[in-house]
């Protein structure tokens, strides 16, 4: 029942509704230019990566969770970081700064009908 009735399926709910603020809101994504003000997400070398900060404030007291299950279906890649398996290891360089991002997989973007290059 819970493959045909994805509002069950909160982690896949969340990335998509996560996905459609940024869509909704390209000034807040760092791609070719940098944004005035938070920066919610970046698009780098054909990736997308989620900003740490904006996942915290976006999924709240879900968020630990919900960022779990991310990584274990495969939704974010992981890494290993002091024998901790985590999603926000991944650092962007842009303009001679340095970001940390979750990196989503390009699949679950493209079969969400998603586009931010």
């Amino acid at each position: 029942m819970s493959k045909t009735n994805k509002a069950m399926d909160l982690p896949i709910v969340e990335l998509q509704n996560a996905l459609e603020d940024i869509d909704a809101n390209r000034n807040k994504l760092y791609a070719d230019y940098e944004p005035q003000g938070t920066i919610n997400a970046f698009f780098h070398n054909g990736d997308f990566y989620f900003a740490p900060a904006y996942l915290k404030q976006r999924l709240g007291l879900n968020e630990n969770q919900i960022r779990y299950l991310w990584m274990k279906r495969g939704l974010t890649d992981t890494f290993i970081n002091r024998d901790n398996e985590v999603d926000y290891n991944k650092v962007i360089k842009k303009n001679k700064r340095s970001y940390r991002g979750v990196l989503v997989n390009r699949e679950i973007i493209e079969q969400l009908g998603f586009n931010f290059s």
